[in-house]
């Protein structure tokens, strides 16, 4: 999980641009279709920092290959603060561990800016699925060994991985259906075409509140998150606990001054302390990344690579 940190010197900006920045528009590219959690939480950020800088912030969809097209993309812009990527864990480090042809999204391509938010992962099916519980589930597969299908926002995502490593360690077999977004695959789960989604709070909530799907447990857990959802989590159910979440975090191509990425981090930082963003935030248990700019936000990156190229190597999932 992504722990809150003492801000890092964002009231001192030595090394702050001359000018005013921005003096146009800025354009926050998004790797998913709309509707997703990265794409909410775009938006979500970009209102506040249009509020702040009183100038157009666009959020720009570009789809594919669990957002490394899109990162591939912003990596080569220029480093001048105009054009920022929403970048999230499945993007810049798990994507690049487990595809081929994707180096150039990894995050040592970015200038990492500021945290913007973390979630976790809730177990979810249909409405109408004849599984009731995670119990349900597990005897569901042991059945039909990869009869049960799950989707995920592609091969190397946290849904993925969470999937994965839920069904290694029960000693089960599903099948995966990897999709370019929330979106989509939320739309499937309630259409039937598939069974189960390990799927983030954010984009699953609105689904949630309607009923049109239903939570068997939540994957991993803050206090907040379980009380925002009154399910149990997988550790409360008997099962090893994944310490699995997704976070969004906003990037700049390699290169930014140093000036111009304390500025933005700044702005960033204050957009999540708007009352807006707080109870859009608390209203989901979502972590708000407050502090995690500079040398603390590497350091969460480097370890959360560390962490997953390790989980990855001893699953066994292969590049794709």
């Amino acid at each position: 999980m992504i722990h809150r940190r003492a801000a890092i010197g964002l009231a001192a900006l030595p090394f702050a641009p001359a000018w005013a920045f921005p003096d146009r528009s800025v354009l926050i590219v998004d790797g998913y279709p709309a509707g997703g959690g990265i794409d909410i939480v775009a938006r979500r950020l970009s209102r506040e920092l249009q509020r702040d800088w009183a100038r157009p912030v666009i959020v720009e969809n570009r789809s594919g290959a669990n957002g490394t097209l899109a990162a591939i993309g912003v990596a080569r812009a220029s480093p001048d603060g105009y054009t920022l990527f929403m970048g999230n864990i499945n993007t810049v480090v798990l994507a690049p561990l487990v595809l081929r042809g994707v180096d150039g999204a990894k995050a040592s391509n970015f200038t990492p800016v500021s945290m913007v938010a973390s979630q976790s992962h809730v177990v979810v099916v249909r409405k109408d699925a004849p599984i009731a519980d995670i119990a349900g589930l597990v005897a569901a597969a042991r059945a039909r060994p990869g009869g049960v299908t799950y989707g995920s926002t592609g091969p190397g995502s946290v849904q993925h991985l969470a999937a994965a490593l839920f069904a290694k360690r029960a000693g089960i077999e599903m099948q995966h259906v990897p999709y370019r977004g929330s979106a989509p695959a939320l739309a499937d789960l309630m259409a039937g075409t598939i069974d189960v989604i390990f799927e983030g709070i954010i984009p699953a909530s609105p689904f949630l509140q309607s009923a049109q799907i239903r939570p068997l447990a939540l994957a991993v857990t803050t206090p907040a998150q379980v009380a925002a959802l009154a399910v149990p989590t997988l550790e409360e159910l008997g099962y090893v606990p994944m310490n699995m979440t997704s976070w969004w975090v906003l990037l700049a191509p390699r290169g930014l001054a140093a000036g111009l990425r304390e500025a933005i981090a700044e702005a960033v930082q204050k957009a999540l302390r708007q009352p807006d963003f707080v109870s859009f935030a608390n209203g989901l248990g979502v972590v708000r990344g407050e502090g995690l700019v500079g040398n603390a936000l590497e350091e969460v990156i480097r370890g959360e690579t560390a962490k997953y190229q390790e989980l990855i190597a001893t699953m066994g999932v292969l590049a794709e």
